[in-house]
């Protein structure tokens, strides 16, 4: 494929873009993981470079290893605040204008580890000072693991999100294992909708077609990864005709192993095949990756041109768990980006 030539750096960077699958853990650098660490135990923090080393891993089991360091490391509310702000100071410097932001505190509440209600609060307080500061407008989504959702940590993430509805929270999410049956969500993802909540849940990053295919039956609206479909061409068909949503994180993907390479990554022939798809970086620090890096890359690797680009962006506008005043705001903003060339 040709190089994306007509698509300047510069024009990716002020591009307005969304970002619907980024998980707040996830956000956390090498330095700012040192800096929670020195609040602890400052006679004792690793060195930077060792802290480094560890985010160069080479499959998913490496990744889970040091993203689950990182997330027991977050031990109270000045923790959750200060990576909140970073991570929507961050998100401004690379053009996002709207983000939405995974947290898996409800694991964390249901280990007995720490109050998801004040940890959500500290979250809330440092996404708005860093949108009082330039940063980008958000929501927050309250994940259910797949792995202990049936022994209570559904209900305990359905709780926190319904109760921060009002303050920030726009859904309920599901990760974990793709081992388990989405089926154990099913009840969790009707309670969340009839409490107003919206509900999206990874699929097909680990797992192939039939994990999708339990997602959506579990109540699943939008699917992050889905990187497995093609697999499955009933499934493809399914997914363009109901114009799915699909979180697609192509960097992620090829890090973890879930595609062999980006040029064989689904997202450019999903584009092209008229799929509901955005782009996004699901745990940018961990992966080598920034929206604009990765706006750049799949340019590249697939040869888009401007138009394709502007489309990821608006799919992904689109998408978004917003009320459709809100919704037209993003799009007319990006209208106007166009507009102005």
């Amino acid at each position: 494929m040709p190089l994306a030539t007509d698509i300047s750096e510069d024009w990716l960077r002020r591009l307005p873009k969304p970002e619907l699958h980024l998980h707040l853990e996830g956000t956390v650098t090498p330095e700012t993981w040192r800096r929670i660490l020195a609040r602890r135990a400052p006679r004792t923090v690793p060195p930077l470079a060792d802290l480094q080393a560890r985010y160069r891993f080479q499959d998913i089991a490496g990744f889970f290893d040091v993203f689950l360091s990182v997330v027991r490391s977050l031990q109270g509310p000045e923790d959750y605040r200060l990576i909140a702000r970073e991570a929507g100071l961050a998100l401004s410097r690379h053009g996002v204008v709207y983000a939405e932001l995974h947290t898996s505190i409800a694991g964390a509440q249901w280990a007995g580890r720490l109050n998801g209600d004040e940890m959500l609060c500290a979250m809330e307080e440092g996404l708005a000072e860093a949108e009082a500061e330039g940063g980008p407008a958000w929501r927050l989504i309250v994940d259910v693991c797949r792995d202990f959702c049936a022994q209570g940590s559904g209900d305990i993430a359905l709780g926190l999100a319904t109760r921060h509805r009002g303050r920030g929270v726009a859904a309920l999410g599901m990760g974990g294992s793709e081992d388990e049956p989405a089926g154990v969500a099913a009840g969790v993802f009707a309670a969340a909708r009839a409490a107003g909540l919206r509900v999206t849940a990874h699929a097909g990053e680990q797992a192939g077609p039939d994990s999708i295919w339990g997602v959506l039956e579990a109540g699943a609206e939008r699917l992050g990864h889905a990187a497995r479909a093609p697999e499955d061409p009933a499934l493809v068909r399914y997914l363009s005709e109901r114009r799915v949503p699909l979180e697609m994180c192509p960097a992620s993907n090829v890090r973890t192993g879930a595609v062999s390479t980006l040029e064989a990554h689904p997202v450019g022939g999903f584009l092209r095949a008229g799929l509901n798809v955005s782009l996004n970086t699901d745990d940018p620090p961990f992966f080598g990756t920034d929206p604009v890096t990765e706006y750049r890359r799949v340019a590249d690797a697939f040869g888009l041109c401007r138009e394709e680009v502007l489309r990821l962006a608006r799919n992904g506008f689109e998408a978004a768990f917003l009320p459709e005043p809100a919704k037209a705001a993003l799009l007319a903003r990006l209208d106007h980006f166009v507009a102005e060339g």
